[in-house]
C-alpha cells in the first residue's frame, strides 16, 4: 500500500457508486468495533478489491498479503447478521440517556432463543461462533441457579411493566425472584413507615407483629394488583409508566425508585471505546500535574455518598423519583428512535445492496477483461503476422542462397 491508497479508494468508491466511507479498524477496548470493521469491509468489498488489484497503488507482494479469498468474504457475510444482533443488544444496554438494567435478562434470552440458534444450511464457522457465544452467555447469567434470584437485573425485570411476568425464566426461578423482591418490598415499606426499633416505645413494640402483618398484607395486595395489570408494549417507556401510576402503587413505587435507576453497565457505550482510553490517558497526566485533584474528587464523591445514605420521608422519595423521570423521558425518546432506526435495517436488504454492487463491479471487470482479451488477441495476431513475414523472408533467403550455390557450381564446371 502507498500514500495514494486512501485517494485511490475514494476513486474506486465513486466509480462503483459506493458510499464514501473510510475503513474501520478493530479496537479491543471498543465493544462493537469488530462488527463495525466487518460491516464496512463487506460494504466496500469491491472498492477494496479494485484498489488491491491496481499495481500502481498496491504492490503485488502487499496485495497477496491483504487480499481475502471468497471463503473469507462469505464468512464475513454470514457472520454480519449475528454480529449486528449482538451490537444492537450492547448498544441498548450501554445507553446513557435511559435506564436499561431491567432489559439485561430479556435481551440475553432473546439472543439465546432467536439470534444464536443454529440454522440448517449455515456454515460450520457460523455455527461454531453461535455456540461459543451462547455458551458464554449462559454461563454468565445462569438462570437455573436459584441463588441468583436476588440479583439486581432480575429484580428490576420483575419491576419493569414490560417484563414483570418473567416469561424468560422457568417457574421455580420466577417464584424465587418474586419471593426475594417481596422481601425487599416489605423491608422498604417498614423503613418508610418509621418502624425502626430504636424509634419505637415499648407499647409500640407490643403491637409490632400486628402492624408488620398488616403492612405485609397491604404490600402483597399492591404487588398482586401490579401483576394483574397488562404488560405495556416493549417499545414504551417503563419509567414514564411508573411516573403516571405512582399514585396507584404508592408503596411499590418506592421499590421501583430504588432499583430501576441502576445502570446495566458501569461505562456508557459512548465511553467504552477509544474516547474512554483517551480520557483515562488525559486524567492520568492531569493527576501528575495536579496532585490535589484526586483528593478533591474523592471528597466530593464521599459527600454525595453520605447525602444519598441519609433517610428521607415518602414525599421526598416521590419527589426525587419523579423529577429525574420527567427529564429522562425527553432524553430517552431521541435515543430510542435512533436505536430503532439502526436496528430496523434487515440483513436481506444489506445482501441485496451488496449483490447489486457486486453485479456492477463484475460488469466492470468483465468489460475490462474483454478489453484485455481483445488487446491480447490483436497482439497475438500481430506477432503471428510478423512471424509469417520473417518465415517468408527466411525462405526467400534460403532459395536465393541455393540458387547462388547452384550458379557457382555450374560456373566452376564450365
Amino acid at each position: 500500500m502507498t500514500a495514494r491508497s486512501p485517494q485511490a479508494l475514494k476513486q474506486k468508491q465513486t466509480q462503483l457508486e459506493l458510499p464514501l466511507h473510510k475503513l474501520v479498524q478493530y479496537c479491543k477496548t471498543r465493544w462493537n468495533s469488530a462488527a463495525d470493521m466487518l460491516a464496512r469491509l463487506h460494504e466496500q468489498r469491491w472498492a477494496i478489491t479494485a484498489v488491491l488489484s491496481d499495481r500502481t497503488v498496491t504492490k503485488l507482494v502487499n496485495a497477496k498479503t491483504l487480499e481475502l479469498i471468497d471463503d473469507h468474504w462469505q464468512t464475513i457475510e454470514d457472520l454480519l447478521p449475528v454480529l449486528q444482533s449482538l451490537k444492537t443488544a450492547s448498544e441498548a444496554l450501554g445507553g446513557e440517556n435511559y435506564v436499561s438494567v431491567s432489559m439485561v435478562y430479556p435481551l440475553v434470552q432473546s439472543l439465546l432463543c432467536r439470534h444464536l440458534q443454529t440454522c440448517h444450511g449455515e456454515s460450520q464457522k457460523v455455527t461454531e461462533f453461535k455456540s461459543i457465544v451462547a455458551a458464554s452467555l449462559k454461563q454468565r447469567i445462569n438462570t437455573a441457579n436459584l441463588e441468583n434470584a436476588g440479583k439486581t437485573p432480575l429484580l428490576t425485570s420483575a419491576l419493569d411493566p414490560r417484563h414483570k411476568h418473567l416469561r424468560f425464566l422457568d417457574e421455580n426461578m420466577r417464584e424465587e425472584v418474586r419471593k426475594k423482591l417481596l422481601e425487599h418490598y416489605q423491608s422498604i415499606i417498614l423503613d418508610a413507615s418509621g418502624t425502626d426499633a430504636a424509634a419505637v416505645t415499648n407499647d409500640e413494640e407490643d403491637g409490632m407483629p400486628t402492624r408488620r402483618k398488616r403492612l405485609s398484607q397491604s404490600s402483597r395486595d399492591e404487588w398482586e394488583q401490579f401483576l394483574l395489570e397488562p404488560c405495556i408494549p416493549p417499545d414504551e417507556d417503563h419509567i414514564q409508566w411508573w411516573n403516571e401510576n405512582k399514585k396507584r402503587f404508592t408503596k411499590l413505587s418506592l421499590l421501583a425508585h430504588r432499583y430501576l435507576c441502576v445502570p446495566s453497565t458501569s461505562v456508557p457505550q459512548f465511553y467504552s471505546g477509544e474516547s474512554m482510553a483517551s480520557l483515562l490517558s488525559v486524567l492520568g497526566q492531569s493527576s501528575k500535574r495536579l496532585p490535589h485533584l484526586e483528593d478533591k474528587v474523592q471528597l466530593k464523591m464521599d459527600q454525595q455518598q453520605g447525602a444519598s445514605n441519609q433517610p428521607t420521608e415518602e414525599e421526598e422519595h416521590t419527589r426525587k423519583y419523579t423529577e429525574p423521570l420527567q427529564q429522562m423521558e425527553t432524553r430517552s425518546r431521541s435515543s430510542r428512535s435512533s436505536l430503532s432506526k439502526r436496528s430496523s435495517t434487515s440483513s436481506a436488504a444489506m445482501r441485496a445492496k451488496a449483490k447489486a454492487v457486486a453485479a456492477q463491479a463484475q460488469i466492470a471487470y468483465a468489460e475490462k477483461e474483454a478489453f484485455m482479451m481483445k488487446q491480447k488477441a490483436e497482439l497475438e495476431a500481430s506477432l503471428m503476422k510478423q512471424k509469417a513475414d520473417l518465415d517468408a523472408s527466411l525462405h526467400i533467403l534460403q532459395v536465393e542462397r541455393a540458387a547462388a550455390v547452384t550458379s557457382s557450381e555450374a560456373a566452376a564446371y564450365e
